[in-house]
């Protein structure tokens, strides 16, 4: 499994975009991350911010940077509007690209997402859209975990997108690792059990 973080913000004429994954060992549970190592050299993707005054600064001209990462990723602007997607985002959420690329708000995909039942069951639905909505402010990235419908685990990472507002959604289903992580689970139970019961047989015979 991966757990993916994300942050992003502007230097300059350029906006970073910074994704660090870490990788889950399946056997152990422990993250291990895929950061180099302090004596290598690290890199960010650094996207020019040059763009007409007319709209948001460093949102611009990256679709070809985030449709290679395999990783779902979308990018609103300060006022909620969708800026940039990639493709494993309208695969993971079933979107049409089409209507995605008419610039359409958040809260309007949030909805649509809420109505085909591919979000999270809870009690209050305008209160758990209001708190998810609630990334606009953030000054730092939040991580969240979403269990859906169909059985899918996905962890939910929003970050800051630039200075002048706007959010960095990252998205991992992450739900073989849990299925996995149950399983060695379940397995250290029978493991003990028997431990134990052979420890039981061995003293009764002592």
């Amino acid at each position: 499994g991966v757990v993916v973080h994300a942050s992003g913000k502007t230097l300059g004429n350029s906006h970073v975009l910074s994704l660090r994954a870490s990788s889950v060992q399946p056997d152990t549970g422990q993250i291990e991350s895929t950061q180099p190592e302090a004596d290598e050299p690290q890199t960010t993707d650094i996207i020019p911010a040059a763009a007409p005054r007319t709209e948001q600064p460093a949102l611009l001209h990256i679709d070809s940077v985030i449709d290679a990462f395999t990783t779902p990723v979308v990018i609103f602007d300060a006022d909620g509007n969708l800026k940039q997607f990639n493709t494993a985002y309208c695969s993971l959420w079933q979107l049409d690209a089409n209507w995605l690329r008419q610039g359409v708000n958040e809260r309007a995909i949030i909805d649509h997402l809420h109505t085909k039942g591919r979000l999270p069951v809870v009690r209050d639905y305008q209160k758990w859209r209001r708190d998810h909505l609630g990334a606009y402010s953030l000054t730092a990235p939040r991580e969240e975990s979403w269990h859906l419908p169909d059985g899918r685990s996905i962890t939910v990472v929003a970050a800051p997108a630039t200075r002048d507002g706007g959010v960095i959604y990252v998205f991992e289903d992450v739900t073989e690792h849990l299925r996995l992580q149950s399983t060695n689970k379940s397995l250290n139970n029978v493991q003990r059990e028997t431990l134990n019961a052979l420890s039981e047989i061995g003293r009764a015979h002592v």
